[in-house]
């Protein structure tokens, strides 16, 4: 089975590329902790796979969340502390599965690569 996790990330905040990795893998983490088991057994089976993305506003954030939700797809919404360079509570990006590629590509279609 194919399967992958992705994350979004906000552009329009023009974070570091240290911050934004952090904030994957914050987004990582959490829906690995919050994902169905057999999804994670199939994921961690086939290497992990993962992709991120750019999303170009908060705006682009919630509908990946609706569309997810509507999917019963794992996803969690990453809102920074604002100890560095965003705002507390800032919304940075947003973790998707993992789940199976064509579940994931469905809610993500448009969005380009970081």
């Amino acid at each position: 089975m194919d399967i992958k996790q992705a994350i979004v990330v906000r552009t329009d905040l023009k974070m570091s590329k240290g911050k934004i990795a952090g904030q994957v893998a914050h987004a990582s983490v959490k829906c690995y902790e919050y994902n169905e088991p057999h999804l994670n057994e199939c994921w961690n089976n086939t290497g992990y796979t993962k992709i991120v993305l750019k999303a170009p506003s908060k705006q682009t954030i919630f509908k990946l969340k609706y569309e997810a939700d509507k999917r019963n797809i794992t996803n969690f919404i990453v809102h920074d502390l604002g100890h560095t360079q965003v705002p507390e509570d800032t919304i940075t990006c947003i973790g998707l599965g993992a789940d199976i590629n064509e579940r994931i590509n469905e809610i993500t279609k448009g969005l380009k690569l970081l």
